[in-house]
Parts: structure tokens; C-alpha cells; sequence
């Protein structure tokens, strides 16, 4: 099964509230409206604002704000912000690996790596929040076909 971490899909979760507001958000409220344990709220945006994605204000009226326009974040930065770099198996990410040289399959799954990482660069914290705003199915907001229904 394909997923990500449960931190990083907590850290989409608050982007997108962060998204929704045009101004600081503590981190208290932001756990408030997620209903996340406040000490996960504060890790995920210690990650988020170690990679540029948030940026953090000190003081009594501080708190945490999107470090870019909505449009100009993506989904991969996000995962990669909690999760590290995509790699659906791990020889992508150890080329180390002993079993490389004879490995059928390595070249392949380095092909749909790379197709999933052009899908999550070209796929927004505006694309995340929209989809969430809305009741029209998710593929319709990126132009893809329906899935083949199984018979």
C-alpha cells in the first residue's frame, strides 16, 4: 500500500486550514481546529517552517503563516517536508542496493516514481484546499478521466 505518514498527512490537513486564513494563526488555534494534540500541531510546523513552507512570528500577536501564496506550494514540498524524499521502494533512495545490477524491475519503478512526483508538483495547496471546498470529485479539478470501472 502506497501512503503517506500520518504526520504528513496532518501537515496537509493544517496547511490547508493555514491556507484558508490571510493572516497568523497560532499554533493553539490551529490545533483547536483540527482537533490535533497541540505538542503534533507544533511539531509539524517546527518541520514546515524548517523547510521554508511556513514562516513563524514571535510575540503577543505571533503565530505561524503560509510562507507563499497557496498556489505556489506543493504537494510534493509538503511530503517532503515531513516525510523526506519520495521513493515508492527503497533501492530509489539506497544505490546501494546488491541486487541493483541484476534488478528487473528497478528502472521501472523509477519510471513511476517519477510520474507520481510530476503529479505532486503540479498539484497546489490551492488544488488541496479547493478539492476540500467543494463536492465535485477530486479528478474533475485536474482533468483526469474516471477510473476504469472493474468488471
Amino acid at each position: 500500500m502506497l501512503k503517506v505518514s500520518r504526520l504528513c498527512d496532518y501537515a496537509s490537513m493544517i496547511m490547508v486550514t493555514m491556507s484558508r486564513h490571510d493572516a497568523t494563526v497560532s499554533a493553539q488555534s490551529l490545533a483547536r481546529s483540527s482537533t490535533l494534540p497541540h505538542a503534533t500541531v507544533q511539531l509539524v510546523l517546527k518541520r514546515l517552517a524548517r523547510a521554508r513552507l511556513v514562516v513563524s512570528r514571535q510575540g503577543a500577536n505571533g503565530g505561524y503563516r503560509l510562507a507563499r501564496p497557496p498556489q505556489n506550494i506543493t504537494v510534493q514540498e509538503i511530503i517532503e517536508a515531513i516525510d523526506g524524499p519520495l521513493a515508492l521502494v527503497e533501492c530509489l533512495d539506497d544505490k546501494t542496493c546488491r541486487h541493483r545490477p541484476n534488478c528487473a524491475s528497478a528502472s521501472s519503478w523509477g519510471l513511476i516514481n517519477q510520474k507520481i512526483k510530476i503529479v505532486l508538483q503540479h498539484t497546489s495547496l490551492f488544488d488541496m484546499k479547493s478539492a476540500a471546498e467543494t463536492t465535485i470529485p477530486h479528478r474533475a479539478l485536474y482533468n483526469w478521466p474516471a477510473p476504469p470501472s472493474p468488471n
